[in-house]
C-alpha cells in the first residue's frame, strides 16, 4: 500500500462514521480510508455484528458512510439529524479476480453476502467485469430454502464465516471497497480538493495495470484471465498505455487507440519509439523512477502524462504503464478546482449597491470605478484605512469580464516578510524546511482568469516588488525552487493607504511599479470629505447588524456629522455597533452615550454641540454664532476680500498659527458650515473663500456686541 496523498497535514480533521454488517467490512472501508484521506479526515467505525448501539465517538463524526441501503434503513433513525448521509458504491478489488478463471464455464457458483442487496451488488460486479457465465445462487443469512445439492464452490468478499459448512470450496475475493463515486460525494462534503481523485483513479488503474503485467510476467494466468483483465482496461476512459522491460508495447487501450489515432493491432508488441513519435520511456526503465504531470506535445497535440514504474520481486523493472490525458481536460478539471477555491472564500461577495451614499466626492469615485471595471488595465485604489478599498476592489470584480472567476485578496501588511514570496507564487516540493509534499501553487495561480487584490502593497519589501513588477509585465510566475514559468491570467487591483509618490521619492517604494500599478488611480475620499453620508452610514449599519433604527439626538446628530472619524467607515461601523448594544431600541441615544476615546479626540468641544434644536443639528448656526472662531475666519477672509482676492484653507492656516491651534481637516470643515450658511463664497481652483454681504453683516453685528458689551 502507499503513504497518504493530499496537502499539508490538517491540525483540525473532519470525521467519517462507517457502518457495515460486519468487523471485516468495517475494517476494510476504514483502511481504505485511512489510505487514501487519513491527512485530511479520522475515521469511526459501526460494526452491526457486535453492537446495535453506536459509540460517542460514532455519533460526533461530521458525515456518515452505510456499506449499503439495508445498512441505512436499519440505522437511520440512530444516526444525528442535519448530518450528511452516503450510501457506499463498492468495487472488487482486482487482485483476486484470477481465482475464479480455475473454475470451468458455466459453473454453479453460490454467492455469500450479509443480505440481499449485497449479493445482488456481488453478482452485478461480476457480470459487468465479464463473467457472466457462471449460474450465480444468491445466499445471505436469513434465506429461506433448501441448497442445492450440486453447489460444491462459493464466493464471497470477506465473509467465509458467512458460508454454509457443506460447501467444499471457498472463492474470497477480498473485502469490497469504496469505489471513485463515493470518493467523489466525499471529497465534496468534506471540502478537500477535488484534485485528490485523480490521484485516488490513479491509485486503482495503477493497482489493474500492475496486476495485469505481473500475472503476464510469471505466466500464472491463461489466455481468458488476460481477456477478462482487458475488459477492465477497456471501460476506463483514460488512455492507458504499458511497455516491458524492453520498451515493447504490453497494453494499448482503446482510449489510447482513440486519443493517439494509432490502431491497437498496430501498437501491441511494438517499441513505443517506433509507435508513438516523440514519447520515449528509455529513462524510466533505467532509473526505475516515473514521473507526473509532464506536458508533451505528440503528433501536434498536448498531452498531460504521468508514468509509473512497475516492479517484481527484487526491486526488478518489469515495465512502465503512462497515463494520458489532453491538455484541455486537464483545464476542465483545473476549472473544477478553481469552483472548488471560490466555495472556500476566493469570492468577490460585494457590488457597487453595497457602496453607502450620495456626496459628490464618494459618487465621482463610484462613477470612475465602475468605467475602469470595463477594461481589463491595472486599477490602483488609494484611501485611507477603513474607507472601504477592498469594497471598491470586488464591486471592480463583480462589474468586469472576470466576474465568474476567482477574487483572490492578499495584505502585504497581514504576512510576514520571509513567507510573502510563497504565499504568491507558490513552491516547489523541497523548496525550503517544511514545504509541502508536492508543492503547492500560489495566490497568483488560485486567481488564474480572475482577479488580485494587492492591500497595503506599501508594506511589501522591495525584493517582492521587483517580482511583482515581473508578473505585471510577464504575466507568468515563478515558484519558489522550480526553474520553470506559469502563465497566469489576472487582473491587478492594487491599495494604498499612503502617499506611494511620497514612498517613491523616500526610495522605499519601486518607481517602475508604481507606474505600473497606477493605470488607472481611484482615490477613495475619507468619512471627513464627505460628511452629508455620515448619518446614512449610522442608519445602514444599524439597519444590516441590528435589524433596527438608531435614534439621536440633535446634539449627538450634530456632534456625529462634525466627528473628524479617522477610522472612517469602519470607525462608523463599530460606534453604531457600540451605541446600539448600549441604547435600547425606545431610547435615544445622546453625547454622553458615545465611547469616552470619541469625545476625547473631538477637536471641538462637546458642550457646543448641546442646546440646539433638531432643525439645527444639521446645521448648527446659533453655536457658529457664539463662536469666536467664526470671527477670527471672518476677519481674515474679509481682509482679502477687501483687497480683491480670496483665500484658502492653507493660508488661514498660516494667519492663525500662534493665535488658535486647528488642523487642516478641521479647518475645512469651518469653512464648509461658513459656506453652507451664506457667510462665504468657495471660488473654484484655486480662487480661494471669499466673504459674502451676510457675512460681512455678521462680523460688524459682532464687532459692535463687543464694543458695547
Amino acid at each position: 500500500m502507499r503513504a497518504c496523498w493530499g496537502a499539508k497535514a490538517i491540525t483540525s480533521k473532519k470525521k467519517v462514521g462507517f457502518v457495515g454488517h460486519t468487523e471485516a467490512t468495517c475494517s476494510y472501508i476504514e483502511h481504505q480510508l485511512v489510505e487514501f484521506l487519513g491527512q485530511y479526515v479520522d475515521v469511526a467505525t459501526w460494526c452491526l455484528s457486535y453492537t446495535q448501539v453506536p459509540s460517542y465517538d460514532f455519533e460526533s463524526a461530521d458525515i456518515f458512510v452505510c456499506s449499503n441501503q439495508t445498512v441505512l434503513a436499519l440505522v437511520n433513525n440512530r444516526l444525528p439529524p442535519g448530518k450528511p448521509v452516503l450510501t457506499a458504491n463498492r468495487i472488487i478489488s482486482t487482485e483476486y479476480l484470477d481465482k475464479l478463471f480455475d473454475l470451468e464455464p458455466i459453473s454453479r457458483v453460490l454467492i455469500v453476502g450479509t443480505a440481499e442487496e449485497t449479493v445482488n451488488n456481488t453478482i452485478e460486479i461480476l457480470n459487468n467485469i465479464g463473467f457472466r457465465h457462471f449460474d450465480y445462487i444468491r445466499y445471505h443469512p436469513g434465506v429461506l430454502g433448501v441448497l442445492p445439492p450440486d453447489v460444491e464452490i462459493a464466493i464471497t468478499t470477506g465473509l467465509s464465516h458467512l458460508v454454509p459448512r457443506q460447501i467444499k470450496r471457498i472463492i474470497d475475493l477480498g473485502g469490497k471497497g469504496l469505489d471513485l463515486s463515493t470518493f467523489g460525494e466525499l471529497l465534496k462534503y468534506l471540502d478537500v480538493p477535488m484534485t485528490l481523485l485523480n490521484d485516488i483513479s490513479h491509485f486503482y488503474l495503477e493497482a489493474i495495470v500492475n496486476n495485469t503485467l505481473r500475472i503476464r510476467n510469471i505466466g500464472k494466468v491463461n489466455e481468458t484471465l488476460k481477456r477478462r483483465l482487458e475488459v477492465i482496461l477497456d471501460t476506463v476512459d483514460e488512455a492507458i498505455v504499458a511497455v516491458d522491460a524492453s520498451s515493447n508495447i504490453m497494453v494499448f487501450n482503446p482510449t489510447a487507440e482513440k486519443l493517439l489515432g494509432i490502431v491497437m493491432e498496430e501498437a501491441i508488441g511494438r517499441n513505443i519509439v517506433d509507435v508513438v513519435q516523440g514519447f520515449n520511456l528509455t529513462e524510466c526503465l533505467k532509473t526505475g523512477t516515473g514521473f507526473r504531470h509532464r506536458v508533451l506535445n505528440i503528433y501536434d497535440n498536448h498531452y498531460v502524462v504521468n508514468a509509473s514504474v512497475i516492479v517484481g520481486d527484487e526491486n526488478v523493472v518489469l515495465g512502465v504503464v503512462a497515463i494520458f490525458r489532453p491538455v484541455q481536460e486537464v483545464q476542465e478539471i483545473e476549472t473544477q478546482v478553481r469552483r472548488e477555491l471560490r466555495k472556500k472564500g476566493n469570492i468577490a461577495k460585494y457590488t457597487f449597491n453595497n457602496i453607502v451614499g450620495r456626496s459628490e466626492e464618494l459618487t465621482r469615485a463610484i462613477s470612475l470605478a465602475r468605467k475602469f471595471a470595463q477594461t481589463d488595465l491595472t486599477i490602483l485604489l488609494e484611501g485611507e484605512s477603513g474607507t472601504g478599498k477592498e469594497v471598491f476592489a470586488q464591486s471592480i470584480h463583480n462589474a468586469s469580464s472576470r466576474r465568474k472567476g476567482s477574487f483572490v485578496a492578499v495584505n502585504f501588511a497581514a504576512i510576514p516578510n520571509n513567507l510573502v514570496e510563497s504565499e504568491l507564487f507558490g513552491y516547489e516540493d523541497g523548496a525550503f524546511t517544511g514545504a509541502k509534499k508536492g508543492g503547492k501553487p500560489g495566490l497568483f495561480e488560485e486567481a488564474h482568469t480572475g482577479t488580485m487584490f494587492l492591500d497595503e502593497i506599501a508594506s511589501a519589501s522591495l525584493d517582492v516588488q521587483q517580482r511583482l513588477l515581473r508578473v505585471l509585465e510577464e504575466r507568468e510566475v515563478r515558484r519558489v525552487g522550480s526553474g520553470c514559468v506559469v502563465p497566469v491570467d489576472v487582473r491587478i487591483i492594487a491599495a494604498a493607504n499612503q502617499n506611494l509618490e511620497e514612498l517613491v521619492r523616500k526610495g522605499t517604494f519601486r518607481y517602475d511599479l508604481f507606474y505600473r500599478l497606477c493605470t488607472l488611480p481611484v482615490n477613495i475620499p475619507p468619512v471627513r470629505q464627505r460628511t452629508e453620508d455620515i448619518l446614512l452610514l449610522v442608519d445602514y449599519f444599524a439597519e444590516k447588524y441590528y435589524r433596527r433604527q438608531l435614534h439621536l439626538s440633535s446634539e449627538l446628530a450634530a456632534f456625529l456629522e462634525n466627528y473628524a472619524w479617522p477610522g472612517n467607515v469602519r470607525e462608523i461601523q463599530n460606534t453604531v455597533r457600540y451605541l446600539c448594544s448600549l441604547i435600547s431600541r425606545e431610547q435615544v441615544a445622546q453625547v454622553d452615550n458615545l465611547p469616552l476615546y470619541l469625545i476625547r479626540n473631538n477637536e471641538i468641544p462637546a458642550d457646543h454641540f448641546y442646546g440646539l434644536s433638531k432643525s439645527q443639528a444639521k446645521s448648527p448656526i446659533i453655536d457658529l454664532q457664539a463662536s469666536s472662531m467664526v470671527c477670527m475666519l471672518l476677519t481674515e477672509i474679509s481682509k482679502e476680500t477687501l483687497a480683491g482676492g480670496g483665500i484658502g484653507w492653507y493660508g488661514l492656516l498660516k494667519r492663525l498659527e500662534g493665535k488658535v491651534s486647528i488642523s487642516e481637516s478641521i479647518m475645512k470643515r469651518w469653512l464648509k458650515r461658513l459656506n453652507n450658511m451664506g457667510y462665504t463664497t468657495a471660488g473654484t481652483t484655486r480662487q480661494g473663500t471669499r466673504i459674502t454681504p451676510k457675512g460681512l453683516e455678521f462680523l460688524e453685528l459682532q464687532n459692535t456686541t463687543v464694543k458695547h458689551s
